[in-house]
């Protein structure tokens, strides 16, 4: 299950914000989007059918297409398109890096079952 909008902004601004250490930003911390529209962009994003991956496979597909991990990738996100299209292009989602970890979970039958969980780390460019 994912977090909440309070937790999601209370987590960007602890990064971002005044007290955010190293990564202190008063341009980025401005940008942050507020509780309320972290809450608006989750729901419609789930409407949009974006939210329907059933599988360990289906997110891996998902994950490849917004693969960013070189800076030359990151570059040319936004590289020859009008300003309105890479304004746009900024708030795409970009998937970072992505890492697998394979665990034993007992079943409802006290069987011992091998199971696998994938993580995503994710940002946009406007965040970024």
């Amino acid at each position: 299950q994912g977090k909440g909008p309070e937790y999601i902004f209370t987590a960007l601004a602890a990064t971002y914000g005044p007290n955010g250490g190293l990564r202190s930003d008063p341009g980025k911390f401005s940008r942050l989007p507020t509780p309320g529209i972290i809450k608006v962009y989750k729901a419609s994003r789930a409407r949009a059918g974006t939210w329907d991956i059933k599988s360990l496979t289906e997110l891996k597909e998902w994950a490849t297409d917004k693969m960013c991990i070189l800076a030359e990738d990151y570059d040319n996100l936004t590289a020859g398109m009008a300003l309105e299209e890479a304004a746009h292009a900024a708030d795409k989602l970009l998937v970072l890096g992505t890492f697998e970890r394979d665990f034993i979970e007992e079943n409802e039958d006290k069987a011992l079952e091998e199971k696998t969980t994938m993580s995503l780390i994710f940002s946009s460019k406007r965040v970024l």
